[in-house]
């Protein structure tokens, strides 16, 4: 199976209380957030870490995917993405 053939999956389930804790703790001195947990990212891991595409439906697709109705790439930090499947990281 291709990645283009991968279905679309939903992100690993999150505590939306921790996510908004960890959002307004790290409000400062990162430049962006995991899109899983609202852990912040440096520059080098926003640079270089891993990405994923997300859907307008807010499901995880195929980082190849140009049929769904896209919303772009989001970060996501290392130990969300444990939680991904390797084929659907960038």
């Amino acid at each position: 199976m291709t990645s283009s053939q991968l279905p679309p999956i939903d992100l690993p389930a999150y505590d939306a209380d921790k996510r908004e804790a960890n959002e307004a703790r790290y409000r400062s001195n990162h430049v962006g957030t995991c899109i899983v947990c609202g852990r912040p990212l440096s520059r080098s891991q926003a640079d270089n870490g891993a990405w994923v595409h997300m859907s307008t439906d807010w499901q995880v697709i195929s980082p190849d995917d140009t049929e769904a109705d896209s919303q772009g790439f989001f970060p996501i930090g290392s130990e969300c993405a444990k939680k991904i499947p390797a084929g659907y990281r960038n």
